[in-house]
């Protein structure tokens, strides 16, 4: 029999994320990373105004340092996680950017 309407298949659709257990935890650490960045940018930009702001006022003038102080805090907080996590996968011989699976669950069992 002739059929005027044919099947219709979906194509495969990549979406570049790995969605094993080390691409998710590689996923939400940058997540996080760029989230701690975006939001030091926002609170040193508020810092700054603040501090322009202040016209002189002891107090403002100290809120406005406060913030800035506790910007790049956070920054340095979130650096300080990047570094940990870089020297934590160095030393147990895991490239979180390309991982392999068994690799990532043997060090996670201590089973090197």
């Amino acid at each position: 029999m002739l059929s005027l309407i044919q099947s219709a298949h979906a194509a495969p659709y990549n979406t570049g994320v790995n969605f094993t257990i080390c691409g998710t935890l590689n996923l939400g650490i940058t997540l996080v990373f760029w989230l701690g960045v975006g939001l030091t940018l926002v609170f040193v930009t508020m810092g700054g105004i603040k501090y322009m702001s202040s016209q002189g006022d002891p107090k403002a003038t100290d809120a406005a340092r406060k913030t800035l102080t506790n910007a790049v805090i956070g920054f340095v907080v979130v650096i300080g996680a990047l570094a940990i996590r870089t020297l934590t996968s160095k030393l147990l011989g895991i490239n979180l950017s390309n991982c392999d699976e068994t690799v990532f669950l043997n060090a996670v069992n201590g089973t090197f």
